[in-house]
């Protein structure tokens, strides 16, 4: 959605939870789905990649075991193998800030290691929905990747603004438009009626405003520090 704002046509997802998909497939219905990023192998070189790791590994309402995880969710690796075979500009990368802590720091300290041996500079900012106007905080690490020979070579004025996304925003009130959407909350339409599938859903995704401030640098407009969003008043 925030890509979208920016001008950005998605053109692959990977997404393994059938209720995931089939919202997916609602509202993106020419887009393919590649079920598992295990087996994923991209075939064309994007200007952004973004993705969504599992959180379970890194979130302080999981185990937090990060690359000890049992149930086979840390897959970080299987991330930077996509960038290193996509090659992609920009990567944007989310998770919950846990990841910063998770086996006292090494572990996100191996994410940034294994990016820099695929030819990666690296920047990141936690980012709540309040920075947006959101009444709640939802903190989530952001890492934005991008590909240091392209980076270095100039073509790319873009390239060095991506570390200052965090640092220039400031919370901004509860507004009226947010205060709006709590209301219609219960009729938002996502095309499906399984409820605890849905509300499973919501719990897991991202506030698209918060994704589209990470984005804007990848793009080739000024970066200004307000969403792109369509919502009045963001």
């Amino acid at each position: 959605v925030a890509a979208g704002w920016n001008g950005y046509r998605t053109t692959q997802f990977v997404e393994n939870n059938p209720y995931a998909q089939a919202v997916l497939r609602k509202h993106w219905p020419d887009i393919p789905i590649h079920n598992d990023i295990r087996d994923f192998h991209p075939t064309s070189s994007p200007r952004l990649l973004t993705a969504g790791v599992p959180c379970a590994p890194a979130s302080v309402a999981g185990d937090m075991q990060g690359s000890a995880d049992q149930h086979g969710r840390w897959l970080w690796p299987e991330v930077t193998r996509v960038i290193s075979e996509a090659r992609p500009l920009y990567a944007i990368m989310e998770n919950p800030t846990g990841l910063l802590s998770v086996d006292g720091g090494r572990a996100f300290a191996g994410i940034l290691s294994e990016l820099h041996s695929i030819g990666y500079d690296a920047w990141w900012e936690t980012l709540g929905a309040y920075a947006v106007g959101a009444p709640h905080r939802r903190e989530r690490l952001w890492l934005l990747a991008a590909d240091s020979k392209r980076c270095e070579r100039g073509s790319q004025p873009h390239c060095r603004e991506a570390g200052r996304v965090g640092r220039e925003l400031k919370p901004v009130p509860w507004n009226e438009p947010w205060q709006e959407a709590l209301r219609k909350f219960r009729g938002v339409d996502d095309g499906h009626g399984y409820t605890s599938h849905r509300v499973d859903t919501i719990r897991n995704s991202l506030v698209a405003q918060v994704a589209d401030l990470m984005i804007q640098p990848t793009t080739e407009r000024k970066h200004n520090g307000k969403t792109n969003s369509p919502i009045k008043g963001h």
